[in-house]
């Protein structure tokens, strides 16, 4: 049997592959806030391209894990067939989870949510209003889970604030790693 190198160097290899930031971190191992400081303030990369925090903004929050989310769909062209990047932000924790499909069709965001659900089911999501979420399908779907869909101004990026900044973050993150060849993200969660 092989020796696991012990938490804080499980937590220190993910990082040089995936660059998490310190929440994510967390999360994912359970360690210290300050060890996991201490892991992306050694990071060259991080650094040197100084990683954004996910998660902040101005529009309403929740007051509990779980309670509002913001969803939706970006565009990413080096991803070809997947370009379609689904993205769902809890308001509250700042947790992310992004997705890669062929479409933005309301039957790739309920797939989407599905695979977001690690995260939790959230009593309200925060859209757009655009096609994908204002369809019957859709609707029937987030009614089945007892999910409330609050629909903002259609294509207008302020009604969604916080998904946006995300959805910048989120480029900026992938531009970061896109030099590295190995990297084939088809899901993020952060």
């Amino acid at each position: 049997m092989a020796n696991l190198p012990d938490l804080f160097q499980q937590a220190k290899l993910s990082h040089q592959n995936f660059h998490q930031n310190v929440p994510g971190l967390v999360r994912q191992f359970h360690l210290r806030q300050d060890q996991d400081k201490a892991i992306v303030a050694t990071c060259p990369n991080c650094q040197k391209y100084a990683v954004p925090s996910l998660g902040s903004g101005v529009n309403p929050r929740g007051l509990s894990s779980c309670k509002v989310w913001q969803t939706d769909v970006t565009h990413i062209p080096q991803f070809s067939r997947l370009k379609y990047v689904h993205v769902s932000l809890d308001t509250f924790s700042g947790a992310v989870y992004a997705s890669t499909h062929t479409g933005e069709k309301a039957m790739d965001a309920q797939k989407h949510l599905v695979q977001a659900s690690v995260l939790g089911i959230p009593k309200v999501i925060k859209t757009n209003n655009g096609p994908t979420y204002a369809s019957k399908a859709f609707d029937e779907f987030l009614q089945q889970w007892g999910v409330e869909n609050k629909k903002g101004i259609p294509y207008s990026p302020t009604s969604q604030v916080v998904i946006e900044r995300t959805h910048r973050s989120l480029k900026r993150i992938l531009e970061q790693q896109r030099g590295d060849s190995s990297v084939n993200i088809t899901t993020v969660v952060v």
